[in-house]
């Protein structure tokens, strides 16, 4: 059976690993409620937009979406600089 992390990992890693995404996720609440109630950075129309996710029309997000993965694969790699992202 295959896993998706190293299976020499400790409980102390996996626990490093989860709170990193539990600071991350408090790090991008922010902007994730702006984005919802659209209001403070994502208040106008064009703030909100929608794109085509790296030029492809087909892969349609929004700003809001654009904003949060970059600044989460972005945290990572500074916290994770050996790791490798998808």
């Amino acid at each position: 059976m295959s896993t998706y992390y190293n299976d020499n990992m400790g409980a102390e890693e996996l626990r490093e690993f989860l709170d990193t995404a539990v600071a991350l996720a408090k790090e991008v609440g922010p902007a994730f409620k702006d984005g919802f109630w659209r209001k403070g950075q994502f208040a106008s129309a064009d703030d909100f937009a929608t794109e085509g996710k790296q030029g492809n029309i087909a892969d349609c997000v929004t700003a809001v979406y654009c904003y949060i993965e970059m600044v989460l694969f972005s945290r990572l790699r500074e916290i994770y600089p050996h790791h490798k992202f998808v």
